[in-house]
């Protein structure tokens, strides 16, 4: 009796397990034929996208282009993304391709990769780029955000004009006198001891630090008109440590002697903001900053002018000191 409750036992363990596996094996190959199900519509519904968007035009669009940026630029990088379409048939069709989103990266990087070359240094970095899909117009539009580099200063040199931003990086772009005209506001910086950058790259002159931070402070005064440039050629007193290490040069081939940069006044010359007051002053009295003479000296307290100074009156000092 014993054994035959053993044999019993064992042949319901048998059975147990018998159907657990075949349970499990049903499980699997149900699951099996899910994914398969799934890949085969996955890769059905993936060729029909790519199907009917090889019909759609693409092209690509600035998104955020800034107002100051001019449209011969806007159009120049444009260019890129066209140059990067025509790569070959392969990189066109990835571009059509609205699955493919590392095509998109890759155009982003485009544009940051060797930036010296046409206008790709106007743009600081690549933000976002997406791809939006107009099925009523059968179009994919691919648009383009970035930071781009704001002129801060004209550096003039070698007979040229360049553009730099607030990082004192070179803009594309030679300029001639007459081109400046596009953008007025901007102040101009000669002088400089270093050898010109390519566009994309850091001028690394120290001069150049307290031209533009100069240029930044004089730059929204009434005066700032009557300034053709700061002329930074004998900064830190490299070539005459006694003569003006900054003097402005004026629209009328005159100079006033600035000296030193800005937070780096000592002994008896004045801070900046003396010296601005100073200018205006002089302005509104004589309505010129050069008093009609060859200079006029604003580092002290006393502003001196030469003696044959036409408004002046033959005499060194002018009574509109700082006050």
């Amino acid at each position: 009796m014993l054994a035959k409750s053993r044999e019993n036992f064992h042949r319901l363990l048998a059975a147990t397990w018998v159907r657990s596996l075949l349970v499990c094996c049903a499980i699997l190959v149900v699951v099996a034929l899910c994914i398969e199900g799934y890949r085969r519509i996955d890769r059905y519904a993936k060729g029909v996208v790519k199907q009917q968007a090889a019909s759609m035009a693409v092209y690509a669009t600035l998104a955020n282009p800034p107002a100051w940026l001019e449209a011969r630029v806007q159009n120049s990088l444009l260019e890129e993304a066209a140059n990067f379409a025509k790569r070959d048939d392969a990189t066109y069709a990835r571009l059509q391709n609205p699955l493919d989103a590392n095509v998109l990266r890759e155009l982003g990087e485009a544009y940051t990769a060797n930036p010296a070359e046409r206008s790709k240094a106007w743009i600081k970095s690549i933000t976002q780029v997406r791809r939006v899909v107009d099925k009523d117009r059968n179009e994919q539009r691919i648009e383009i955000y970035a930071d781009y580099r704001m002129p801060a200063a004209w550096v003039a040199k070698d007979g040229h004009f360049m553009l730099i931003d607030s990082e004192f990086v070179r803009l594309p772009g030679d300029y001639k006198a007459d081109q400046r005209a596009s953008r007025p506001g901007l102040m101009v910086l000669s002088g400089l001891d270093e050898r010109t950058p390519d566009p994309g790259m850091a001028f690394g002159a120290p001069e150049l630090r307290a031209g533009l931070a100069l240029a930044q402070a004089i730059g929204g005064q009434r005066f700032a008109k009557q300034v053709a440039m700061i002329n930074l050629s004998n900064f830190n007193g490299r070539h005459d440590k006694l003569a003006p290490h900054i003097t402005l040069e004026t629209i009328y081939g005159t100079s006033v002697w600035w000296g030193r940069p800005i937070g780096e006044e000592s002994f008896y010359e004045v801070k900046a903001a003396v010296k601005i007051k100073a200018l205006n002053d002089i302005l509104v009295r004589y309505q010129r900053i050069d008093l009609g003479g060859t200079y006029v000296d604003i580092r002290t307290e006393q502003i001196r002018v030469p003696k044959r100074s036409a408004m002046a009156t033959g005499e060194t000092e002018v009574p509109a000191g700082h006050g």
